[in-house]
């Protein structure tokens, strides 16, 4: 289950045209481990 909510994620990141500066990189991550972390304890 982690593995497809990763690749998801994944997928979303890729479909941007352009690609994302440092601080949106590292906001970017951020949000994905929470919500990774959150999905995993369910």
């Amino acid at each position: 289950m982690v593995g497809a909510l990763m690749a998801a994620l994944g997928g979303q990141q890729i479909s941007k045209a352009s690609p994302p500066g440092p601080e949106q990189t590292v906001d970017s991550v951020k949000t994905d481990v929470a919500e990774i972390k959150e999905r995993a304890q369910q």
